[in-house]
C-alpha cells in the first residue's frame, strides 16, 4: 500500500514551490520588461525614420502640431477625435498604427477625452515658431536647415504628464510645473526613456529627477510627485 504524504511533507513542498516562484517570477518580469523596451525602441526608430522621410518630401520641414482637415484633426499619430491612425502625418511612411503605442505604456492612467494611451511625444519646440516669424498656429514648423546639430536635437520619445499621465507632446523643463505640460517618462529599467533624434536615430538614455519643486502657485509640482510618475529630463 502506498504511503500518503504527511502534512509536514506537503508543507515542505508548498514552501519549496513558493521559493521557486519567488526566484522565477522576477526573472520573467525582467525578461518581459526587456522585451517591451526593445519593442518600444524599435517603434521609436520607425517613428524617427518616418519623420525624416516626411521632411524629405515636404521641403525639409517637420509636420505641424496638428490642424483640422474636414472633420478630422490630424496629428503626427492620427485623428485626435477618433484615434484613427490613417490620419497620422507619418502614416504613409509606416503603413501601420501599431508603432505609435509603447507596450510599457498600456496601463498608464488617462482620464482625458480624445486622448489615447500611446506613450510617445514629440518635441513641442520643433512645431512652432515665435514672433515675429510665426505663421498661423499649427502650420509653421522648424526647417531641417535651421537645426545645426540634428543628431543632438530631440525629436521625441517616451513621454508623460504629471497629472494625469498623458502623451503626444514633450515640453521643456521650465513648463513641467504646468498641469497641461508633458515630459520624458522613465518607464524602462534603470530610469531610462527611449528617445528619438532629428537625424533619425533612437537611443535609451538615463533620466535625472528634479530635487526642487517646479512651477508656481497652483501648478507647483514637488520632486516626490515627479519620482512617483517617473518624469524627468535627459542627463546633462
Amino acid at each position: 500500500m502506498k504511503r500518503a504524504f504527511t502534512m509536514i511533507e506537503l508543507l515542505v513542498v508548498v514552501v519549496i514551490l513558493g521559493l521557486l516562484a519567488a526566484l522565477i517570477f522576477p526573472m520573467f518580469a525582467q525578461a518581459r520588461g526587456a522585451a517591451y523596451k526593445a519593442s518600444c525602441l524599435s517603434n521609436s526608430r520607425e517613428i524617427a525614420l518616418a519623420s525624416v522621410m516626411y521632411m524629405q518630401d515636404n521641403d525639409d520641414r517637420l509636420f505641424p502640431y496638428g490642424y483640422y482637415e474636414g472633420a478630422k484633426y490630424r496629428t503626427w499619430w492620427g485623428d485626435l477625435n477618433t484615434g484613427e491612425p490613417e490620419a497620422a502625418f507619418i502614416f504613409p511612411y509606416t503603413k501601420s498604427g501599431a508603432i505609435r503605442g509603447c507596450p510599457s505604456a498600456r496601463d498608464l492612467p488617462n482620464d482625458a477625452p480624445h486622448t489615447y494611451t500611446m506613450g510617445y511625444g514629440m518635441n513641442f519646440r520643433l512645431f512652432y515658431r515665435y514672433p515675429p516669424e510665426r505663421e498661423p498656429i499649427g502650420f509653421r514648423t522648424v526647417s531641417g536647415g535651421e537645426i545645426q546639430r540634428p543628431a543632438e536635437t530631440v525629436l521625441g520619445g517616451d513621454s508623460g504628464r504629471w497629472d494625469p499621465i498623458r502623451n503626444s507632446v514633450i515640453t521643456t523643463p521650465f513648463t513641467l510645473g504646468d498641469s497641461s505640460s508633458y515630459h520624458f517618462h522613465a518607464r524602462h529599467a534603470g530610469d531610462r526613456a527611449n528617445v528619438t533624434w532629428l537625424d533619425g536615430h533612437a537611443s535609451s538614455p538615463a533620466l535625472y529627477f528634479h530635487t526642487a519643486s517646479l512651477g508656481t502657485g497652483d501648478n507647483t509640482v514637488d520632486p516626490e510627485t515627479l519620482r512617483i510618475y517617473r518624469l524627468g529630463d535627459l542627463l546633462k
